[in-house]
């Protein structure tokens, strides 16, 4: 639970090593909140939630042609356009999300989508 009277405080949330003994320095209230709802939640469909995000996708998707081609766009040759694509595959290859992301994606969407497909490919080679 992240919510409620049962949740853990949120600092527990953050953990000892990253709070690398500031919890010494915080008021009793900040150690203890626990942040509370005005709603319940309420549950969502398969359905809904898989178009809910196939239409963040497209957003996303839209906005990361637009920002890779435009850094690209400063790139004068081919060579580095070629040393831009390898480090961009060799970063996703290496993201831990990249890693799950076929199966997530495919339990919330029904489908795969791949992110260098969707977004960087094409403008890649549009580059070249």
């Amino acid at each position: 639970l992240v919510a409620g009277d049962q949740a853990q405080p949120s600092v527990n949330r953050i953990g000892r090593a990253s709070m690398v003994g500031m919890e010494k320095y915080l008021p009793p209230p900040v150690l203890r909140f626990k942040p509370r709802l005005s709603n319940q939640f309420t549950p969502i469909s398969q359905q809904e939630l898989g178009g809910a995000v196939i239409e963040w996708m497209k957003g996303t998707e839209e906005e990361g042609r637009k920002e890779c081609s435009s850094l690209l766009q400063d790139i004068g040759s081919l060579q580095a356009v070629a040393g831009v694509r390898n480090a961009v595959w060799s970063m996703l290859q290496e993201y831990p999300a990249f890693q799950t992301w076929n199966s997530d994606i495919q339990g919330v969407i029904g489908e795969k989508k791949d992110i260098w497909e969707s977004i960087y490919r094409s403008v890649v080679l549009s580059r070249v």
